[in-house]
């Protein structure tokens, strides 16, 4: 992992974002987000670079136990990554406002959280203490949908959405110049 993440850092990295959620939808162990969060703390003092270490943990995410679990799971965790050295700690998944103020004042370290049907009011989450807000994989996944649909339509020789998008090379070119 420290290999990997000295690659990172070559190459133009500034944070990283560390996940507490194992791939079968469970915790995985608070040793070795630990872990992971000293290694690139050492990884910070030998580039002599301050980039950003986020901490995600992951119960809400994974929806893995009842609300007030949650909560309590993610203030625990959300202090040891603090107190580790995590920069900010990035709670994922359905978080609703009491929810984010008693993160924000539980757990000593700017909270990220995750865009979200069950609360998204932005100007309610800065008010309430959010440092950062996340979109996650949410644009990735629009677009990836609208390109299946499209080449779905492909394949039946449907082409009339190619041809109506008014958004032309040079809007295209426009906005990125920005």
């Amino acid at each position: 992992m420290k290999r990997n993440a000295r690659r990172l850092l070559v190459a133009g990295a500034v944070g990283f974002n560390v996940e507490d959620g194992s791939p079968d939808g469970t915790m995985g162990p608070v040793e070795r987000q630990l872990m992971v969060i000293d290694v690139l703390k050492e990884l910070k003092k030998e580039f002599s670079l301050d980039f950003v270490i986020n901490a995600r943990t992951d119960a809400y995410w994974y929806n893995v136990a009842d609300e007030e679990t949650k909560l309590q799971l993610s203030l625990t965790r959300g202090r040891q990554y603090a107190e580790a050295g995590a920069d900010c700690i990035f709670v994922a998944g359905p978080v609703g406002l009491p929810e984010v103020k008693r993160l924000v004042k539980e757990i000593p370290a700017p909270i990220n959280i995750l865009l979200n049907g069950k609360y998204h009011d932005f100007d309610g989450l800065r008010k309430a203490g959010v440092r950062r807000l996340s979109v996650g994989s949410g644009p990735a996944r629009c677009v990836y949908r609208n390109v299946i649909q499209m080449a779905d339509s492909l394949k039946q020789g449907e082409c009339s959405e190619i041809f109506s998008c008014d958004f032309s090379y040079k809007q295209a070119n426009a906005y990125f110049q920005k």
